[in-house]
């Protein structure tokens, strides 16, 4: 038959490949009703499908077992068979596709083992809880596809499933991996890495090509060691809007959110990337980048957007550590990106080629860069200059300026002296100067000036001429210091003067005289 139909059913346990439904058929469909409580010694407790192509368009497929793919388990090496969960183009749109509390030992929920086929959840709400693994895969395994998509506006969920690696989903030599709008990854728990998301590569390709989340949450996942959001160990990662990885723990190792293998080969992460408050017990590890990774910074980052990033190098006074690079300087404003190992600030600085590089620096400052009013220092690691801090403290004399107690050098003004009233040492005379000497009155300082008092000059008095007589020589109008007595101007003797004679007149003789 090309095509052959389960719809609202309960089957019940068998044996062998397929312990509820073996179907080799071009075209299988299941519409809906609920296969549990079945079990298959090797593949596919529930569901098993080879060589054809797989619909899931509702239903309840629980409590089945098998070795590969307790739930379902999906074989093909064609490109042209593939398996979908999705909404069919008749019927009921709505119906959920529930796939819960199945075991295994890879794939507790689903194991799709297709190298060129498709794994695609598309625009269905399908629930893969609670399911088992005892080695990997507790929700999904997936080994060998070329193309491994959830692509749901519906809230598909993978939650709630145990194994060792890849509590939730396992993927082993995938081509592309997407997980695309409202898909959650939650409270799955690993017993080794990959609490959530286990991304490998074993054999045939060399790494998981290309793994894209766009619109996910991947959220209080649990691994024991590494990875306990998502743990990638080769492969291309791309996180290219509205993810968020939050709440994820690891207990003894590394990558609460995300370990970033050493074989991966790129980490792009763009649009509103949310890597927080993912632990290793109750210390802050998010992003784990171990030595010599580092994250592509691409395409606009939202006000929202933060990256928290845990290195295994640790920066130190002669290295900083390479958190993330931009080769495009419109973008390099809104990268924000916190450094989880101790107080180390992440610092944006040019690479040689032209592009921006983030860096962890705990900086090697050297001595002191100044000018006449700032002091600031740069790294020699990253060149991050600080921010410049004014001139302070020490004490500035009365001829020297202060010495700032944090660069060592000479800034704003000298004091001066301040001066008493002086004291006058050499009292100034008529004609000799005098001196008055003062003395600084700061404290410590013993500097004294002297300065010259003008002499006193005389203080003139007028010496009053003498006129001469004809018997006594005259003197002229002349001057002296009223104060020191000194003669000015001296007075000239004049000589006397002729005599002016005067005529006596006879007297006649009487007859006594």
């Amino acid at each position: 038959a090309r095509a052959c139909g389960v719809s609202r059913s309960t089957l019940m346990r068998m044996e062998e490949s397929g312990g509820g439904i073996s179907a080799m058929t071009s075209y299988s469909y299941i519409y809906g009703g609920t296969i549990k409580n079945n079990s298959s010694d090797t593949e596919g407790g529930g569901v098993w499908s080879g060589n054809g192509v797989l619909y899931l368009y509702g239903g309840t497929i629980s409590n089945n077992s098998a070795k590969y793919g307790g739930g379902v388990y999906f074989y093909s090496y064609s490109s042209s068979y593939n398996f979908k969960i999705e909404s069919p183009t008749d019927g009921d749109n709505s119906a959920t596709v529930s796939i819960t509390d199945n075991s295994a030992t890879d794939g507790g929920g689903i194991y799709f083992d297709a190298a060129k086929s498709a794994f695609v959840i598309l625009e269905k709400k399908c629930e893969v809880l609670r399911n088992t693994a005892t080695g990997n895969g507790g929700g999904i395994y997936v080994n060998g596809t070329s193309n491994f998509t959830i692509y749901s506006g519906t809230n598909s969920s993978v939650s709630y499933n145990t194994a060792t690696n890849g509590g939730g989903i396992y993927v082993n030599d995938a081509r592309t991996i997407a997980l695309s709008r409202t898909c959650s990854v939650s409270d799955n728990t690993a017993t080794n890495n990959g609490g959530g998301l286990y991304l490998n590569a074993e054999t045939g390709l060399s790494y998981v090509e290309n793994f894209q989340m766009n619109g996910c949450t991947v959220s209080k996942n649990t691994a024991q060691v590494d990875g306990g959001g998502i743990y990638v160990n080769k492969g291309s990662i791309g996180f290219i809007s509205g993810n968020v990885i939050e709440g994820n723990t690891v207990q003894t190792g590394n990558g609460g959110g995300v370990y970033y293998g050493t074989a991966c080969t790129e980490f792009n992460i763009c649009g509103t990337p949310s890597i927080k408050h993912n632990k290793k017990g109750d210390v802050a590890n998010n992003l784990y980048l171990p030595q010599g990774k580092y994250v592509n910074a691409t395409g606009v980052w939202q006000e929202s957007s933060l990256v928290c990033v845990t290195t295994e190098a640790t920066p130190d006074s002669s290295a900083y550590v390479l958190i993330a690079t931009c080769d495009d300087a419109a973008y390099v404003k809104d990268i924000k990106l916190a450094y989880d190992n101790g107080d180390v600030n992440i610092y944006a600085i040019p690479n040689a080629s032209s592009a921006t590089d983030f860096v962890a620096c705990s900086h090697n400052y050297g001595d002191y860069l100044t000018d006449e009013n700032n002091h600031w220092q740069v790294c020699s690691l990253c060149q991050n200059k600080t921010t410049a801090v004014a001139h302070s403290g020490g004490t500035a004399t009365c001829t020297e300026k202060a010495r700032c107690a944090t660069c060592n050098v000479r800034y704003g003004e000298a004091l001066g002296h301040s001066w008493d009233y002086g004291e006058i040492t050499t009292v100034p005379d008529c004609v000799n100067t005098g001196v008055k000497i003062y003395k600084c009155t700061r404290t410590g300082c013993t500097e004294t000036k002297t300065e010259t008092i003008n002499a006193l000059g005389h203080l003139e008095e007028i010496d009053e001429a003498v006129a001469a007589t004809c018997t006594k020589t005259g003197l002229t109008e002349g001057s002296h210091c009223s104060v020191c007595n000194a003669t000015i101007e001296p007075q000239a003797v004049t000589p006397k003067t002729a005599h002016t004679e005067v005529t006596d007149e006879a007297v006649a003789a009487t007859c006594t005289e």
